[in-house]
C-alpha cells in the first residue's frame, strides 16, 4: 500500500466540460461533432477509480499531459481524517494496489476489492471506503443542462414518480436542493444527449440523422399531432424526448421522436419473439396473415391433395347448407370463363361462407350458376367445415350449429358476438340463446403471435377491463373476446388481427401495399388518405406503398368495386365495417315494382323512402332501376 499523492512537479488543472451551464439551446448546429466528443469523454479518476463523465462537469488533469484525472471531489479528500467511527486514531487515505486483495469497509459493512482508495488507520487494519467517510453533497452532485440548480443524488434509495420520463421509479434519484419536489431517476438524469437510434434500438429501429435530447415538449402539440409514440418503444411520449433537428417540418414531432432508453434497460428489439422461440410452437399462428389469400378457414381447412380433389370434381357436390348441387371449378373445367377475385380488373368474387376472396382454383360454385339469382361459391376449404362446435369458449353451455342463414334474420343480417361486425355469411347459432358468430370467429386459437407486438404471445381471453387496440387504438369492451398480452397488457381485437392482412392489392395503386404500425421514415407533412382523402392519424395501422408514397385507410384498404363512391362511417374502426357482407342479394316487396339489391348507401341514395332517415353506410336496399330505396328495419316491416 503506498500514500495517494502526485507528483508535486506535475500541478494539476481545473476543466470545466459544461462552460455554457446552465443554458440550453434546442436547435441544430455545427457545434454537434464537439458536443459529441465532450459528452463521450470517460476516464476513470485516479484516486476513487470510478469513471468521470460528463455530467460531473469538473474534473481535474495533470497539466503536464501524464493521464493522470481525478474527480473536482477527490481533488478535496484531505491526506488525513478524522472519523467519529473511529476516533482513537486518524485515518490516512491509501491506495490499495492489491487487486485481489479483499477488505470491508468499518461504516457499511460491504465487501470491496483491490485497486482502490480507501481511509486506512494508521495504527490497526480499520478500513471506510471514502464515499463512507467523505458523505458529503458535493460528493453526489450532476450538472444537469435541463435544469438551472446543481442536482444531488440521495442516499438511499426511493420510490416517486421522475420528472424526465413521468413513470414512477424506485431507485437513486438527482434531486434539486432549491427547488421543491424536483427529481430525475438516475438512469434518465445521464442519458446522451446525442443519439444514434440504431445504436439504442439494436439496430431494430433507424433513422438516419443523430437526434437530439430535448427537454420540453408541449402536451397541446402534441395533441395537435394525434399524441405521437415513441418511434423505439411504442410509448407515449414525455418530457424528454430525443427528436430530430433536422426534419422540422410542421407538424412533425412523429419523424424521430425517440422516448428515452435508460441506460442499462434492455433495448427495444433485442432478444425478440423470445418467448415464442422459446416455447418452439408448431402450432403458434403468426399474424397478420400474408394476404387477403389467406385466412383462418384456409389455415385450419386447406388439404392440398391432388388425388382428393380429382376424385370430388368427378361428381357434383351436394352440399347440405345450400339447395342446389355444387359443382367444383378447376383451371380444366368447363366453367373455367369464371374470374375469380381481382381487384386491379374489377372484379369482385366473395365466399358465401367466409366472405374472404376467392382468387385461386379450385372453387366450388352452384350449378345453377346461370340463374343470376344464385351466385353462390364456396371455397374448397369451406365445405370442410364442421356442423357442429361444442363448448365454444364465448359460449361453452349449448354446442353452436353451422348454418348458411340464419331464417329468423332480415336477409340473414346478424351481428357477430365475437368481432361486433355485421355478417350474411355462414354462423355458427345457438337458437336457444341467440347466440351467433360467424365462422372464421368460431375457430379462433388459444394464442398467436403478432408482428404489430413482437415481444411476447398474445393469449385469447374475456376483456376485464377496457383496453385500447395496439392497432386500432379503439377500447375493446369488457366482456369481449380479445388478445392479450399477460406481461406488458397490451390488447388486440380480434377483428384486426384477422381481417387486416400484411399485404393487399388495391386498384388505386399498382404496387403491393403493406400494413404500417407506425409513421413512416423520413415521410414530410401530413397523412393523408389517397381514397376518402381525409387526414388519418399514422399511430393508427395504415396501408402504405413504399413506391408512391401513398397511403390510405386500413378500412378504406377493403373496397374493391364500390371505392369510387363508398367510405367507411367511420375511419378508426380498424377494419370495414362492413367487410363480412356480401353485396348483391336480391329481394322484394309488394309496393314496389322493381327488385331491390342490398348495397352500402351513399350520399346519392339520399334518405329512406320509408322513415326519411339517412341512407349514407346504411345497410340499404335500393332499387337499381329508380330512386327508391329503404333501409334495412323499413324493407323488413314492409315485407311482413
Amino acid at each position: 500500500m503506498e500514500v495517494v499523492e502526485h507528483d508535486n512537479e506535475h500541478p494539476l488543472c481545473l476543466v470545466d466540460m459544461q462552460p455554457d451551464y446552465p443554458q440550453y439551446e434546442e436547435e441544430y448546429d455545427d457545434e454537434t461533432d464537439d458536443l459529441v466528443r465532450k459528452q463521450g469523454f470517460q476516464h476513470k479518476c485516479d484516486r476513487c477509480k470510478k469513471e468521470i463523465n460528463w455530467f460531473h462537469r469538473y474534473y481535474y488533469k495533470c497539466a503536464n499531459l501524464c493521464d493522470y484525472l481525478i474527480h473536482n471531489s477527490c481533488a478535496d479528500l484531505p491526506l488525513t481524517l478524522k472519523h467519529t467511527s473511529h476516533s482513537k486514531h486518524n485515518l490516512i487515505l491509501f491506495h490499495v494496489n492489491y487487486r485481489y486483495y479483499e477488505w470491508y469497509c468499518g461504516i457499511c459493512g460491504s465487501g470491496r476489492k483491490g485497486d482502490m482508495v480507501c481511509y486506512q488507520c494508521s495504527e490497526c487494519d480499520f478500513k471506510v471506503d471514502i464515499h463512507c467517510a467523505m458523505s458529503r453533497a458535493k460528493d453526489r452532485t450532476v450538472y444537469h443542462p435541463s435544469h438551472q440548480h446543481p442536482l444531488v443524488a440521495t442516499i438511499n434509495e426511493h420510490k416517486c414518480k421522475c420528472h424526465a420520463c413521468g413513470e414512477e421509479h424506485k431507485g437513486i434519484f438527482y434531486m434539486c436542493t432549491t427547488c421543491v419536489n424536483y427529481f430525475i431517476h438516475s438512469k434518465c438524469a445521464l442519458m446522451p444527449e446525442l443519439l444514434l437510434i440504431q445504436q439504442a434500438t439494436n439496430n431494430y429501429r433507424s433513422h438516419s440523422h443523430l437526434l437530439t435530447l430535448s427537454y420540453s415538449f408541449p402536451r397541446g402539440y402534441q395533441k395537435a399531432e394525434f399524441d405521437p409514440p415513441c418511434r423505439a418503444n411504442l410509448h407515449t411520449q414525455h418530457e424528454y424526448i430525443h427528436i430530430c433537428p433536422l426534419v422540422d417540418l410542421i407538424p412533425q414531432p412523429l419523424v424521430g421522436g425517440v422516448h428515452l432508453i435508460p441506460l442499462g434497460q434492455r433495448p427495444f428489439g433485442a432478444g425478440r419473439l423470445n418467448d415464442i422461440d422459446n416455447l418452439n410452437q408448431t402450432g403458434l399462428l403468426r399474424l397478420p396473415f400474408v394476404d387477403e389469400t389467406y385466412n383462418l378457414l384456409k389455415h385450419y381447412f386447406f388439404k392440398e391433395t391432388e388425388n382428393e380433389i380429382c376424385e370430388t370434381s368427378e361428381v357434383a357436390l351436394q352440399y347440405s347448407v345450400h339447395q342446389h348441387p355444387l359443382i367444383l371449378v378447376t383451371t380444366s373445367s368447363t366453367s373455367n370463363l369464371i374470374l375469380c377475385h381481382n381487384p386491379m380488373k374489377k372484379c369482385q368474387l366473395l365466399c358465401n361462407g367466409c366472405l374472404r376472396p376467392i382468387t385461386s382454383m379450385p372453387f366450388y360454385m352452384c350449378a345453377n350458376y346461370e340463374d343470376q339469382h344464385c351466385n353462390f361459391v364456396l371455397h374448397e376449404w369451406c365445405t370442410r367445415l364442421p356442423d357442429k362446435l361444442p363448448k365454444y369458449p364465448g359460449h361453452p353451455k349449448h354446442t353452436l350449429t353451422l348454418y348458411s342463414n340464419i331464417p329468423s334474420k332480415f336477409m340473414s343480417v346478424f351481428v357477430c358476438r365475437v368481432c361486433s361486425l355485421p355478417c350474411n355469411g355462414f354462423v355458427y347459432s345457438c337458437v336457444q340463446c341467440g347466440y351467433h358468430i360467424d365462422v372464421n370467429c368460431g375457430f379462433i386459437p388459444e394464442k398467436v403471435a403478432h408482428e404489430a407486438h413482437p415481444d411476447h404471445i398474445l393469449d385469447r381471453c374475456m376483456a376485464h377491463t377496457s383496453l385500447k387496440c395496439i392497432l386500432c387504438l379503439n377500447v375493446v369492451p369488457k366482456n369481449k373476446m380479445t388478445f392479450q398480452c399477460m406481461k406488458c397488457r397490451k390488447c388486440l381485437h380480434t377483428k384486426c388481427a384477422f381481417l387486416l392482412p400484411s399485404k393487399i392489392r388495391h386498384k388505386y395503386d399498382r404496387h403491393i401495399l403493406s400494413l404500417s404500425y407506425l409513421p413512416i421514415e423520413n415521410h414530410k407533412g401530413q397523412y393523408f388518405c389517397e381514397i376518402c382523402e381525409e387526414e388519418f392519424n399514422p399511430r393508427r395501422c395504415f396501408y402504405h406503398c413504399k413506391e408512391c408514397k401513398q397511403s390510405i385507410h386500413s378500412c378504406c384498404g377493403q373496397f374493391i368495386l364500390e371505392s369510387e363512391t363508398v367510405t367507411s362511417s367511420s375511419h378508426d374502426v380498424g377494419v370495414y365495417e362492413f367487410v363480412n357482407i356480401k353485396f348483391g342479394a336480391i329481394h322484394k316487396i309488394q309496393n314496389h315494382p322493381h327488385d331491390l339489391s342490398l348495397v352500402q348507401g351513399i350520399d346519392n341514395d339520399g334518405h329512406c323512402s320509408e322513415c326519411d332517415d339517412t341512407l349514407r353506410n346504411q345497410l340499404i336496399l335500393k332499387c337499381l332501376l329508380c330512386k327508391f330505396a329503404l333501409d334495412l328495419k323499413c324493407c323488413e316491416r314492409l315485407s311482413t
